[in-house]
């Protein structure tokens, strides 16, 4: 793409947004269409900023389409699908190079969208799912207990998070308390403890890093366990909505919904375990 950068080359664009002289404008990202150019333009003072969708003609008149605190999500009645990914990609890539600084920070990133809502605009956060190579962008709604986060985190890495690389879980087998701190590290920013030992988790979430309730108060993102007893080895998951119960696979090594409380109990409470209930604090 020949990427125009710079307002100059909308000389009707500047008169149009050159009414308030204290406001910086900003050309944010530009796509190329048969019959002009899509444009992102930024525009703030020292207390607030917007943007605008704008469409660029051939014949230099410009058409403000958009204009808000952002004009995300794009509407395919407007932007053609092709643009659309364009503008969003360079508004992504943009983010990612101002967030990750250098080779370390980059690969310490986990998502530069971790901190936005439910609402982020889709057509963004396609474009950061492929910016970094498809894993999963976790988003963490404001005002959300931690057990919504965790439930949304669950769904957000159901068949995605694999467990075959994790160091000491014998390629994924032994990997339901790694995949239950991970899942809960990308809903709140912190893991649950305990390392790989459900019997270790289970004394960090009576020691601190968890409420213990009845079953009956157990809700979507709460967590279930039966910590190892001797001999007979536990597991822990995640319960969703209608007790299902989201655990990692030691067959697949995957996250994935595999028990319900019921088969849950069959399996772990038969064998002698007790059935734990818990919401992270």
């Amino acid at each position: 793409m020949n990427q125009m950068q710079n307002l100059t080359d909308y000389p009707q664009l500047q008169a149009l947004l050159s009414q308030d002289p204290e406001a910086t404008t900003e050309l944010l990202a530009v796509s190329k269409a048969p019959l002009g150019d899509y444009l992102i333009v930024g525009q703030n003072d020292d207390e607030s900023g917007g943007s605008y969708l704008v469409f660029a003609a051939q014949d230099g008149t410009v058409q403000i389409l958009a204009a808000d605190t952002t004009v995300f999500p794009l509407s395919a009645a407007t932007v053609p699908a092709e643009n659309i990914d364009e503008l969003a990609e360079q508004i992504v890539g943009s983010e990612i190079a101002n967030t990750a600084r250098g080779a370390r920070a980059a690969a310490e990133f986990d998502s530069p969208l971790a901190s936005l809502g439910e609402e982020f605009p889709a057509d963004l956060e396609r474009a950061m799912r492929r910016a970094l190579g498809n894993r999963p962008v976790i988003t963490r709604a404001a005002g959300q207990t931690n057990h919504q986060r965790i439930h949304a985190s669950a769904l957000q890495h159901e068949n995605k998070l694999s467990s075959k690389q994790a160091s000491g879980t014998q390629n994924g087998k032994l990997a339901c308390a790694w995949a239950v701190n991970r899942v809960v590290n990308d809903a709140l920013g912190r893991p649950v403890g305990g390392g790989l030992s459900t019997a270790n988790m289970d004394v960090a979430l009576r020691n601190g890093k968890g409420d213990r309730i009845p079953e009956s108060d157990a809700t979507a993102g709460s967590i279930i366990i039966s910590p190892t007893e001797g001999r007979v080895v536990g597991h822990v998951g995640i319960l969703g909505k209608g007790g299902l119960v989201y655990s990692n696979s030691s067959s697949k090594a995957l996250w994935v919904q595999n028990y319900t409380i019921s088969t849950w109990r069959r399996r772990y409470g038969d064998r002698g375990l007790d059935v734990k209930f818990y919401n992270v604090v």
